[in-house]
């Protein structure tokens, strides 16, 4: 919790009263990560009106989301494994 205090600059306080717990953290991270990658998935596949361009769109997309988002990535592989 230290560590994330630090970085966001929030009090322990605050910290606990809108999360909880670190459980609760790392759950609200999930959920944004995987919300902004759904999302980008979904904004490459509704540009293409073929199956197979969207699909490429989307085969793209989710490699340059990775490289763009790497530690974002990394931690939803960790989490979900």
């Amino acid at each position: 919790i230290e560590h994330i205090r630090d970085a966001s600059g929030a009090s322990f306080g605050s910290i606990y009263h809108h999360f909880g717990s670190k459980q609760a953290i790392a759950a609200a991270l999930y959920e944004e990560g995987i919300r902004e990658l759904e999302t980008s998935l979904q904004v490459a596949r509704q540009s293409h009106a073929g199956v197979r361009q969207g699909l490429k769109a989307q085969v793209q997309t989710y490699f340059d989301w990775l490289a763009t988002h790497r530690d974002m990535a990394l931690f939803l592989f960790r989490v979900s494994t």
